[in-house]
């Protein structure tokens, strides 16, 4: 994992919260914990963070949605993987998109269609498909970095049904399941999952290598996973290969 992506874990923690403890961060993620430590160092002195104690904490002119910051990283990569899911896609769908940079640009492959429908909790999702045919529904909800959650959100979802749910994790935990930062939006993606016939995880290469903190999803709940580039941890190969999850690979 790079510097870029270890700092989007970070500055994705921090959102919303007073603070964040260092070894919390050390615990989660993959990196050494002398990589985590240079790499707190290297964001105080850019401004963006400030640490106290074994904490730490956002700076107040910092606090941009998050979403941002992340939408500029792997930019090409999740282009690939919105390219490879769209393939997915058929006229007549109905479909489900979470929030999250990969899902919208998965969702921006989409415009050319004609006959789906679109159902989001994503502010940008929703945004980028205004102009074009999709008939597009947004959930209501409390905004939490460019997504609508919360129980409204939740509720929203309770008595739909669609053909298939595209859908983004924070993480990876090892061999059992999706993760995610946010418990608000882990309510709201387990509920998406429950409407769909179907239900696919849009994955960069990066998310590997993270572990957050809620588990919204099992692996034996999905029906398939895109990403960039082939899985090289064999047992989780191996698990998803044995609950009979479809891999889908941009970049092969």
């Amino acid at each position: 994992m790079k510097y870029e992506q270890r700092k989007s874990y970070i500055l994705e923690r921090l959102e919303g919260r007073d603070f964040v403890l260092i070894n919390d961060l050390i615990d989660e993620m993959s990196a050494s914990p002398a990589t985590i430590r240079r790499d707190i160092v290297k964001m105080e002195q850019e401004g963006v963070i400030r640490r106290s104690r074994g904490k730490l904490f956002l700076h107040s002119q910092k606090k941009v949605p998050k979403f941002f910051l992340r939408e500029s990283m792997q930019d090409d990569e999740k282009i690939r993987i919105g390219k490879k899911a769209a393939e997915l896609v058929e006229e007549g769908d109905t479909i489900i998109i979470d929030a999250g940079t990969t899902a919208l640009a998965f969702a921006q492959q989409l415009r050319n269609f004609r006959m789906i429908t679109v159902l989001t909790n994503s502010i940008p999702v929703a945004y980028s498909l205004g102009d074009t045919d999709i008939d597009t529904y947004v959930c209501g909800g409390y905004q939490e970095d460019m997504a609508l959650v919360d129980e409204s959100a939740v509720s929203y979802f309770e008595n739909r049904r669609v053909k298939k749910a595209f859908l983004s994790a924070s993480g990876v935990n090892g061999e059992i399941g999706l993760s995610v930062t946010s418990t608000l939006q882990m309510s709201v993606k387990k509920k998406m999952a429950e409407c769909a016939d179907k239900v696919y995880i849009l994955l960069d290469s990066s998310k590997f290598h993270i572990t957050g903190i809620c588990t919204f999803l099992d692996f034996s709940e999905i029906d398939g996973l895109v990403t960039s580039r082939k899985i090289t941890d064999q047992k989780l190969l191996d698990r998803l290969q044995s609950l009979g999850v479809e891999l889908y690979y941009s970049d092969l």
